[in-house]
């Protein structure tokens, strides 16, 4: 999932910032009450390599994001994860339970991994996380801070992952919804089969009949939801376009919601046209909704 990428970020940042060499990302799953690693920042070292090798001689599928464990393994997973404690203690103790005791003296005695601080991260006061970071030294109240610092953020990041997603599955949804009521009523079917015809602007065009759509030479493959958007821009090239209109237009009468709608199929669809590196044509315009433009000159911001 790409959106991991964002996640390994925030985590090489935290690791500059607080001058450690490796920092952590756990997600918790409250309904399974099971604790999984799923990003690490520093593997990329050369100390770490070199552990990592030694340690497969011994224990050959042993993988470091992949660790899984139950929530109430140890008292310090509990107070982080069950209780939304920061916790700060020797790294035998964090992952008593959890690991093989020579991964444990590796991490120590190779990595310098002596020192362990589980800060959570929490969405609507529940933990759903936690950022954990690993040093040869205690961490000072200044260090807690940035760890907590930087929890937050990928708090922040999480939930909008989040909502990205759902929105996406309902756009899938409604989608199927619209093309079942189509297929069921043939007056409808035979009204939008007859938008023939080819709309262009610049240099994209899309056949209305073959729903074929050409950016820069390139074909591109779109949903029908994000068909039907692209082409309600191409038929107002240069006017700005407000949620509600674009989201009237397309989904028909939706409650209010369905201006997110627009803003999620629109990412999607500027991420297909805008692949390999091809000029942005749909522009934000701000307070209002988005325009087609060559140059977003027409955006009003």
């Amino acid at each position: 999932m790409q959106d991991w990428a964002v996640y390994q970020s925030i985590l090489n940042k935290a690791k500059g910032a607080m001058k450690t060499r490796f920092v952590g990302l756990s997600r918790f799953d409250a309904e399974t009450q099971r604790v999984r690693v799923v990003a690490l920042a520093g593997m990329e070292s050369r100390a770490f390599i070199r552990a990592y090798n030694a340690l497969s001689k011994v224990i050959p599928k042993f993988d470091v994001v992949g660790i899984e464990f139950p929530v109430g393994i140890n008292q310090e997973s509990i107070a982080s994860y069950v209780e939304g404690k920061t916790v700060q203690a020797p790294i035998p103790d964090l992952a008593r339970g959890i690991v093989h005791p020579i991964v444990i003296d590796v991490g120590v005695r190779l990595l310098g991994m002596r020192h362990g601080m589980v800060c959570p991260v929490s969405i609507k006061q529940k933990v759903v996380g936690a950022l954990v970071f690993y040093m040869a030294k205690p961490f000072n109240d200044q260090q807690r801070r940035i760890g907590e610092a930087f929890a937050r953020q990928a708090a922040l990041t999480w939930e909008n992952i989040t909502v990205t997603l759902e929105l996406t599955q309902q756009i899938k949804a409604l989608e199927k919804k619209r093309e079942l009521i189509i297929a069921q009523d043939p007056v409808l079917h035979q009204a939008l089969t007859k938008s023939d015809g080819v709309l262009s602007y610049e240099s994209i065009s899309i056949d209305q009949q073959t729903h074929e759509v050409v950016f820069d030479g390139a074909r591109i493959d779109l949903t029908n939801l994000e068909f039907e958007l692209l082409a309600c821009f191409l038929r107002y090239p240069g006017r700005p376009l407000a949620r509600e209109e674009l989201a009237r237009q397309v989904w028909g009468n939706q409650p209010g919601s369905a201006s997110n709608f627009v803003d999620v199929t629109v990412m999607h669809l500027r991420r297909k046209l805008e692949d390999e590196g091809r000029r942005r044509l749909i522009h934000a315009v701000r307070g209002h909704g988005y325009v087609l433009h060559r140059d977003g000159a027409a955006e009003g911001t």
